[in-house]
């Protein structure tokens, strides 16, 4: 499990399908099935074929809009608002996308090498 900080209040923390299993009996042997609803429905995959698919809506609030399109821009621009990009030490760097999942996986990318996008999860938490 690896926790990335995609922008402020975000919190992504990464399975592996044996660490989402570890955790999911945790919550049935305390039989707290409200708290294992709560865990899944906050469960997503960047796999197209699971059920737990992100959206780009999800991706979007996971990342955020960065530059709107308009007059200097033809498309949306979204970041992940943390990393160091191609492994370079720039601080404070940001890399813009046309798409939010495409963002939102750089940021794996860059914070959890060995994630793998066909097999692995992320569960999220939302600080307000």
């Amino acid at each position: 499990m690896k926790e990335l900080n995609t922008k402020i209040g975000v919190f992504l923390t990464t399975y592996t399908q044996k660490e989402l299993d570890k955790k999911i009996w945790s919550y049935i042997e305390y039989d707290d099935k409200d708290g294992c609803a709560v865990f899944m429905d906050a469960i997503k995959s960047f796999n197209s074929e699971s059920e737990f698919y992100i959206s780009e809506e999800e991706a979007i609030e996971f990342t955020g809009l960065e530059i709107k399109s308009g007059e200097t821009h033809s498309q949306d621009l979204y970041t992940n608002y943390k990393g160091n990009p191609l492994g370079l030490p720039v601080n404070e760097a940001q890399l813009f996308f046309t798409n939010p999942v495409t963002s939102l996986k750089s940021a794996f990318e860059i914070a959890a090498p060995t994630f793998d996008f066909n097999k692995d999860f992320f569960h999220v938490k939302i600080a307000k």
